[in-house]
Order: structure tokens, then sequence, then C-alpha cells
């Protein structure tokens, strides 16, 4: 059976898993339709039902044509996490681009973790934390999993650029991205260990502080 890698943004392109090629509108359509389902079920916020029958029962398709599309269910629960994030992440790029020259640093790192937390916090954390295991299993390289933040990288930089606060600390391209890395996992790690703290105000003073600790010029 033939594949290719599912029509997308490159933000994911080393890790999302393949769907079959197909020419016909009709296909496409049944392929959106898998995808809408998956992100049901997981919006539903049971656990329980990120599995194939499920997936099955609620888009309305035969388990065979399920996996006439997919090498295994698994994966239109990735492609739709990874593509919840994709959007996720095209939103910050807006928000990054539009921040103000006159403002400082600390009120854009607001906006990150306001909307991150924001994004996190509408789903099921033991959800989010399945399919996150369903990547790093079936991907051939998960540890590519952050390179999708390159996508802040451009736009952070020439915000950093054309900011006249004083706030912000000069980085090249690559450093931005090990800086993003490591504030996006102080944001992600908690929801992802499902502890007390997720999304608490605690756990926002901290994100906060790291991030203003890496980016700020002190």
């Amino acid at each position: 059976m033939h594949h290719v890698t599912v029509p997308r943004s490159p933000m994911h392109d080393k890790i999302a898993p393949k769907i079959k090629k197909t020419s016909q509108s009709r296909s496409d359509l049944t392929k959106e339709n898998i995808l809408q389902a998956a992100e049901t079920l997981f919006d539903e916020s049971d656990p329980a039902h990120l599995n194939a029958r499920q997936l099955s029962a609620k888009s309305g398709y035969a388990l065979g044509t399920l996996y006439y599309y997919l090498h295994k269910a698994e994966d239109a629960f990735i492609l739709m996490i990874l593509r919840r994030r994709e959007k996720h992440f095209s939103h910050l790029v807006e928000k990054i681009e539009g921040y103000p020259s006159d403002q400082p640093l600390k009120g854009l790192l607001n906006i990150i973790i306001d909307s991150s937390f924001d994004e996190y916090n509408r789903m099921n954390q033991r959800s989010f934390f399945i399919i996150f295991k369903m990547i790093l299993r079936f991907s051939k390289n998960p540890l590519v999993f952050d390179d999708a933040l390159s996508v802040l990288v451009p736009p952070f930089i020439e915000c950093q650029q054309r900011n006249f606060t004083g706030t912000f600390r000069q980085t090249e391209p690559m450093e931005m991205l090990m800086l993003l890395k490591t504030c996006f996992a102080m944001i992600r790690r908690p929801f992802l260990e499902q502890h007390d703290i997720a999304g608490s105000p605690e756990h926002r003073a901290l994100a906060l502080d790291t991030m203003e600790r890496l980016l700020s010029q002190r």
C-alpha cells in the first residue's frame, strides 16, 4: 500500500504518521472526517475511548475503512494532536509578530503562557498523556517533537530586534530554538505528569520566572 505524508504545514514533517494518498475529493473528506472524529473523542475526555473501535463508531466508518487510510488507528489521534499543536503555534506566531515594539518582554511572555495554558486546560490531561505516549512509541524519531518550535524562532528574533525597551536578550536562531524548547517544556511537563500544580498560579509563576531568566536582558 502506497502512503505519503498527510497534507499539512511542515512543522511536524519529521514526526507525523503517514496517511494514504488519494486524488479524489470524497477520499479527502473521509480522511478529514476521521480526524474530526479523533478530535471529538479526545475532547469528550474519556481516555478509554482513544482506540480503533471507538474511532470507527464516532466517525461512522468501518474498521476496514480506517485501516485503508491509516497504518494504525493511533495515527489518527497523533495527527489530530499535531494539527492542534500547529494551529496553536500559528496563533503564537501572529501574537509575536504583532507585539508592540514599545512593550517589555514580560508582556509577551504572559501572552505565550496564557495561550499555552488555555490550550492545555482544554485537554483531558490523561488523554493528552496517552497520545503523547503514542507519539513516543510509534514515531521513528520522537526527539524531534519540539523541533516544531522552530516556527517561532524567526518572529521572536525579529521581535527582539525591533523592540527598544532593553528587556529582550538578543540571541542567534539555534540558541533561540534551544531556549524555547526549555521554556515550553516548563509549560507542558506538569500537564503531561498530571501534577496538581498544572495550570495553577504557582505553575504560571514558575513558568514566567524561567522564561524571563532565559530570554530577558539582565
